[in-house]
């Protein structure tokens, strides 16, 4: 997994690593299938409250695939995020929100 090279100062952590799981489930969840519920992924990341929180939850979300008929996909959190949200959608949430804590998608 792409993810365990990522680095994360335990004593930094806002959660214990169940929150953090079920976080990841969260984002998932906002991003799978049709649609993508981006007030959903908005509420997650507005959780963080520093760089390692967000590692933390990269790390939770691994890498993730989805495939069907007509589409086939798998990455990491970034990547997921990446794929789903416009340019627009990813400059609000990097202004936002992730810059405040050291997270630039």
């Amino acid at each position: 997994d792409v993810t365990d090279d990522i680095e994360v100062d335990s004593s930094n952590l806002s959660y214990t690593d169940a929150d953090y799981k079920i976080m990841a489930n969260q984002m998932y969840v906002a991003m799978k299938g049709a649609g993508t519920d981006t007030p959903a992924i908005e509420r997650v990341c507005k959780k963080l409250n520093n760089v390692d929180d967000w590692n933390a939850l990269v790390k939770a979300f691994g890498v993730k695939s989805v495939s069907n008929w007509f589409y086939k996909f798998s990455g990491t959190l970034y990547d997921w995020l990446q794929d789903e949200l416009s340019a627009r959608e990813i400059r609000k949430l990097n202004e936002e929100i992730l810059n405040n804590i050291g997270v630039t998608l």
